[in-house]
């Protein structure tokens, strides 16, 4: 989950969009959230095993820590037990670097609309284009994507956008 600063407090808050919520109820699922700063969040996924993990995103990598490693657990986790991973922005760039890809910094991203391409069978389930927009500073060069990925997903100046697993 995203960490966020409340208005007022004076301390970090987990947090996740209602829109998620909303998202996964229209889907018939069950979100289980999984706080950042357990002892032992694998421990706590093992216990639920989810059908699947979900990784949301917000913030930057090697912004906050204790996300980067409950995240890191979580992914290697999900992996041991055949848990599929859906990661969003910041948390598909940690998929990225856990497959030796390389994310680089970018300008001018943060709160900026725009295009998208799809590829493959993403077509058949987004259409060819859509408009989106980041939260982040960083993004993946397609040559710089982790062993094994295959680009799903480029915006207008050849970065990706997103990925699968070529073994899906």
């Amino acid at each position: 989950m995203r960490v966020v600063q409340a208005v007022d407090y004076h301390e970090p808050r987990d947090a996740i969009s209602h829109d998620w919520i909303t998202f996964l109820n229209d889907l018939e699922m069950t979100p289980v959230l999984i706080p950042n700063g357990l002892k032992n969040p694998c421990q706590h996924l093992e216990e639920c095993m989810p059908n699947l993990l979900i990784l949301t995103g917000g913030d930057d990598l090697d912004e906050l820590s204790v996300r980067d490693k409950t995240e890191q657990n979580l992914s290697k986790a999900a992996s041991v037990h055949n848990i599929p991973v859906l990661g969003v922005c910041r948390c598909m760039q940690l998929i990225n670097a856990i497959f030796g890809g390389i994310n680089c910094a970018i300008k001018g991203h943060v709160n900026a609309p725009h295009q998208i391409y799809y590829k493959h069978s993403w077509v058949d389930f987004f259409g060819r284009q859509s408009t989106v927009n980041s939260f982040h500073n960083t993004e993946i060069r397609l040559e710089d994507l982790g062993t094994g990925l295959r680009a799903m997903a480029v915006d207008e100046d050849g970065f990706v956008e997103g990925f699968d697993h070529a073994e899906e």
